[in-house]
């Protein structure tokens, strides 16, 4: 049986959730998405997750109410259970200081949000491959 990608996307943004869905179906046939509206859900998330059911991927938003898409991160990457899991920030920010406090806590990349879907596609198809 193949395995699929497994995504889960933190944004707090409800159109940018959507739009981000649809342009994974575009990316990838079958996959597994999982989004969520608030930082403050994911480590709820993801200690109910059984570790073959963890996410291939995370793509995390920086500006959202409760705890910022820096909170996620840092507590992500100090967790030895899914701290190896590759997490994206996708955001708004084009702050250069944004990025490298991303990087600096350990993200594996940081892709401002395109305005143009065409745009949007590829950041996610590149993300997700």
């Amino acid at each position: 049986m193949p395995k699929y990608p497994k995504v889960l996307l933190v944004d707090d943004d409800a159109d940018d959730r959507a739009l981000v869905r649809q342009a994974l179906l575009e990316c990838e046939e079958y996959i597994h998405l999982v989004d969520l509206p608030d930082g403050s859900d994911v480590p709820r998330y993801l200690e109910a997750c059984p570790d073959a059911s963890l996410p291939t991927v995370i793509l995390l938003d920086i500006n959202m109410p409760g705890r910022n898409g820096f909170e996620v991160l840092t507590e992500l990457k100090s967790n030895n259970r899914y701290g190896h899991i590759p997490i994206y920030m996708l955001t708004t920010s084009s702050v250069l200081r944004d990025k490298k406090q991303s990087i600096d806590l350990g993200a594996s990349g940081f892709f401002t949000k395109p305005n143009k879907y065409a745009d949007l596609v590829k950041v996610i198809c590149e993300l997700v491959s």
